[in-house]
């Protein structure tokens, strides 16, 4: 299952898990906020196990909501084609930030291939105005009452992964509560004639740069590189 889990009213530093609830949960987060009153969203995508029923575990007390945006199915559905990531656009080079309450159209043509279904990006909203929230949707139709980024205050950088749903024309349109910049970073795409099926498997943490104690951050402008799947892999659904 593909889902936006947006952690909100929370009371402390903390995180959440969302596991099958069929399965152990696992010593992983999806979200995680540092302190009181935050709201943070996150992209996940959980398997569902056996049941079909989903856990969420939470460190400190907090409100939880989840948006569905879609789900991978045994022989059905598109597969995905991923790319490098590069940039779609900056708002920051295109004038002022977006007003509040204002739609901010962008054409997919010739980024993705012309039977793409959806779109997978990085979208960031930066020098906001106040609290409020950005939701991707597909053109030409109504904002959906979801939300896949949000902000809390006046001059926040929030990230968080989009799958959005591209309509014939490929135009997908992005919705600000509140005055912000936008970024968009395309990671890949779903079509029918994609080849890269989802494979699930418990979410396992691969690497923590604080292990063994005592190590050294990553340095400003320091690239580090792990050897993390075998060569037919083509892609990796993890959280950062």
């Amino acid at each position: 299952m593909a889902l936006n889990i947006t952690a909100t009213g929370t009371t402390g530093p903390g995180y959440v898990s969302a596991y099958p609830c069929d399965s152990e949960r696992p010593e992983v987060s999806n979200v995680n906020f540092s302190g009181a009153n935050e709201t943070v969203p996150n992209f996940a995508l959980v398997s569902l196990g056996s049941t079909a029923e989903l856990c969420f575990y939470a460190l400190r007390s907090t409100h939880v909501l989840v948006d569905i945006a879609g789900y991978h199915l045994f022989d059905g559905g598109d597969g995905f084609f991923p790319i490098a990531p590069r940039r779609m656009f900056d708002t920051r080079n295109l004038g002022p930030r977006l007003a509040p309450g204002a739609v901010f159209e962008r054409d997919l043509t010739g980024i993705v291939s012309a039977d793409a279904t959806a779109a997978v990006m990085n979208l960031t909203v930066t020098g906001t105005a106040g609290p409020g929230y950005v939701t991707a949707f597909p053109c030409g139709t109504e904002p959906p009452t979801a939300s896949n980024v949000n902000y809390t205050a006046a001059n926040q950088t929030r990230p968080n992964l989009v799958t959005v749903k591209l309509p014939a024309d490929k135009r997908v349109c992005f919705y600000t509560l509140a005055g912000a910049h936008l970024l968009a970073d395309i990671a890949g795409w779903y079509s029918p004639s994609a080849d890269v099926g989802f494979i699930d498997f418990p979410p396992v943490r691969v690497f923590d740069t604080r292990e063994p104690a005592g190590s050294p951050p990553i340095l400003a402008d320091e690239v580090i590189c792990f050897t993390l799947a075998a060569p037919e892999i083509k892609a990796l659904a993890w959280n950062l």
